[in-house]
């Protein structure tokens, strides 16, 4: 029987979850479900306290969420995130694994996944895009998390979080999802049976993309799917943003700070800043980007203004209107257009006061990976 505390305990995750991670309740109350409200047996091997597997498109909040787990339960002190396309050869499994015996049946080199469980046991440790690493680095991880008794090593205080985009076409229909929540066991068959089908071609070779025991270890552990950002949330937290960090920003330049329309400010840049964005670019760079500018014309006029006004001219207000409609598409959308925003910022100064206009907005095509105003990257933080 869980105590009162308990109970409170988890109805508080799910809470601070959905707020820190955006539009994923199908995914944090998974998450909850595995990690807190799932009766469990009293673990006497030294497998991890559980292995979950984060799947969904680019950009919507996988690894994010797996660091807020470890940020939030303060049974892990750490948080880990291996990148598995440094180990897409055969070869690297020793740079993971390690080399544990010579001729001579002495220990030699410690891999980087002992290293963790020795150094950082009670952490929470992603293997980020795991389809990227080889069959054999995926088959021996398979072995190692199932049977760690046989390889001396303890994941016992650990949770596992494996990551994949494959499959984001089917997880990111609405069937699916109306599945998933009707039948989860039987939806997480049909994801394992899908991840099993896919295939990767290189040097004329065909092979799977998942190892059998990878594909084991979903079967028997909780597969979370999360759903595609739509980009009028993606805006909505890059309006938050700005709206918390504002007040730090006057304090550090010491005036005062009025943002008009800041939510539709917001979407602006945020649409500037296409096709490549996700909630934590939206919540970083969309008010670091704003703040730049206001930097940019202060540091020209070389006057500190006693009150900054940022509003909208006409012809920004026009395009927000005729081009809104796109706040209703999501981010892989806006990557197959390769489309972005132009933003052109004015500044007007009256006395001591400073006026900053959002005077035109024009799309454009993006050749780079970043699109920042005036093509330069933001110099300023707060």
């Amino acid at each position: 029987m869980k105590n009162d505390n308990y109970i409170d305990f988890i109805e508080k995750s799910r809470i601070h979850l959905n707020k820190v991670v955006f539009e994923q309740r199908i995914a944090v109350d998974e998450v909850v479900y595995a990690l807190y409200e799932k009766t469990k047996e009293n673990k006497e091997d030294l497998s991890p306290k559980e292995i979950l597997f984060f799947i969904g498109g680019p950009s919507c909040g996988k690894r994010h969420l797996a660091q807020e787990i470890a940020k939030y339960d303060k049974s892990y002190q750490h948080f880990i995130s291996i990148d598995m396309s440094r180990f897409a050869e055969s070869e690297s499994k020793d740079d993971l694994f390690g080399v544990m015996l010579d001729e001579n049946g002495k220990e030699t080199k410690y891999g980087e996944l002992y290293k963790i469980a020795k150094e950082n046991p009670k952490s929470v440790v992603v293997f980020d895009s795991i389809e990227k690493a080889s069959l054999k680095v995926q088959s021996i991880l398979g072995k190692i998390l199932r049977e760690p008794d046989n390889f001396d090593i303890s994941f016992k205080d650990m949770l596992v979080v494996f990551t994949t985009t494959i499959g984001e076409e089917f997880y990111k229909k609405s069937i699916f999802l109306e599945h998933y929540k009707n039948d989860p066991i039987k939806a997480k068959a049909w994801i394992v049976e899908l991840l099993g089908t896919k295939t990767i071609s290189k040097d004329n070779i065909t092979r799977e993309l998942f190892d059998a025991e990878i594909l084991a270890l979903a079967m028997h552990h909780h597969v979370v799917p999360f759903v595609e950002l739509s980009l009028k949330v993606l805006a909505e937290i890059g309006a938050e943003s700005i709206k918390t960090l504002a007040p730090l920003f006057s304090k550090k330049l010491n005036t005062q700070l009025k943002i008009k329309s800041p939510k539709t400010i917001a979407t602006l840049i945020t649409i500037s800043r296409f096709p490549y964005i996700n909630a934590k670019e939206a919540k970083n760079k969309v008010p670091e980007s704003l703040f730049y500018q206001i930097s940019k014309f202060v540091k020209e006029k070389k006057i500190i203004p006693k009150i900054i006004t940022v509003d909208m001219g006409e012809t920004a207000k026009k395009f927000y209107e005729k081009n809104k409609y796109i706040l209703n598409s999501h981010v892989s959308d806006t990557r197959s257009r390769l489309q972005s925003a132009y933003l052109t910022w004015k500044d007007d100064w009256i006395n001591e006061d400073m006026v900053m206009i959002l005077e035109n907005v024009e799309f454009q095509k993006t050749l780079n990976n970043k699109l920042y105003e005036y093509g330069q990257k933001p110099r300023i933080r707060t």
